[in-house]
């Protein structure tokens, strides 16, 4: 690394930090023991994004009683390769499709034959709409915060079972500090259930209520597949469409998707792990706390039935290395620390919208 970027990183880093003392290291990073003379986080937040279109990336850590701020040359990857998320897109549309042919071909006759291919393409709409909006909570979220994540990598489903497993966004450097953790983690679970809300109520608006005769009539074999509502959803319809005492309530694709919503967001809520309330849990909690957490997570999780979730979570926790915020001194927002709070009794008022899972 030239001399002159050396001694600029370091002009930069004094002009906003009293300096005791200064180290250079091999590859071009410099050491710095910095007077805890007041609160760092907005000015630390502005020198990582100063020293970030000089190859630089900052971090501040505590040893013992001193502060340590180390600038390095920016070692994360910043190239991300766009055909692979739109290969694993268009397989995720695929997988999509096919599971909306199979749950809207159950309900022919109820729905029109004719429509079953449009009701098909909706709730493949609908599904990418839930997941896509939650990854682009997080794309966006992390983007304002100077970070450069990847497009989002859609895991295709198995037609039948589940429409899709998911996707994933891979950041490219950690959080600048505690509140962009926390941010980055709670942005993909409030979109996605902000849209998830609006597909509940079309789906409602899509489901049929009809006489127990019809339905015999109509769906023969098929009406063993009628799925049973989990309470919330059952409550939600009862109160929107008055079914009667010998009526069937011919559950929408649509509002299958908007339950897969409520279960997505659920799973991403729990304080594990890499999952998005792990990563608001990480911004809130101590070291003791998140591993509490996670197990906490886990347990929950079995008692719901949820095993492959469980222990898929248990395994890759187990000895993981934990990725720690640029700023590593800051204490997170009082604010977030209510919000994570407020989202953790979210997570558990979803639970009725999911809970008795609706496959057929």
């Amino acid at each position: 690394m030239s001399q002159p970027i050396v001694q600029e990183v370091e002009a930069e880093v004094k002009r906003d930090f009293t300096v005791v003392a200064t180290y250079y290291r091999e590859g071009g990073a410099v050491e710095f023991s910095i007077l805890e003379d007041g609160p760092y986080k907005a000015t630390f937040e502005r020198l990582a994004a100063r020293l970030r279109p000089m190859g630089y990336i900052p971090m501040l850590r505590r040893t013992d009683e001193t502060l340590t701020l180390i600038a390095q040359p920016y070692p994360f990857s910043r190239r991300t390769r766009a055909h692979l998320p739109m290969i694993l897109l268009v397989a995720t549309l695929a997988s999509a499709l096919a599971d909306g042919w199979i749950r809207s071909s159950a309900i022919a006759g109820i729905i029109p034959r004719d429509q079953v291919l449009v009701t098909a393409g909706l709730y493949a709409f609908v599904v990418l709409a839930i997941i896509g909006l939650h990854e682009a909570g997080h794309y966006f979220v992390g983007r304002m915060r100077g970070q450069r994540p990847s497009l989002p990598y859609f895991i295709p489903g198995i037609p039948s079972v589940i429409p899709t497993f998911g996707a994933l966004i891979v950041a490219t450097e950690p959080s600048v500090n505690r509140d962009a953790e926390f941010d980055l983690g709670a942005s993909g679970p409030l979109t996605g259930l902000a849209v998830t809300f609006v597909v509940l109520f079309v789906g409602i608006l899509n489901t049929r209520v009809v006489s127990l005769d019809v339905a015999k009539s109509v769906l023969g074999p098929n009406l063993n597949f009628i799925p049973q509502l989990p309470v919330g959803l059952e409550f939600l319809v009862n109160f929107f469409l008055h079914p009667g005492p010998n009526d069937v309530v011919v559950f929408s694709p649509i509002l299958y998707a908007a339950w897969f919503g409520f279960l997505i967001t659920f799973l991403n809520l729990m304080p594990a792990w890499q999952l998005d309330g792990g990563h608001m849990a990480a911004s809130v909690l101590n070291a003791k706390g998140r591993s509490l957490a996670t197990m906490l997570s886990v347990f929950v999780l079995l008692l719901l039935q949820l095993y492959l979730m469980a222990f898929f979570i248990f395994f890759l926790s187990w000895g993981a290395r934990e990725v720690r915020p640029l700023d590593d001194v800051s204490s997170v927002s009082k604010g977030r620390v209510l919000l994570f709070v407020a989202m953790m009794v979210l997570a558990g008022l979803t639970v009725g919208l999911f809970l008795f899972p609706p496959i057929y």
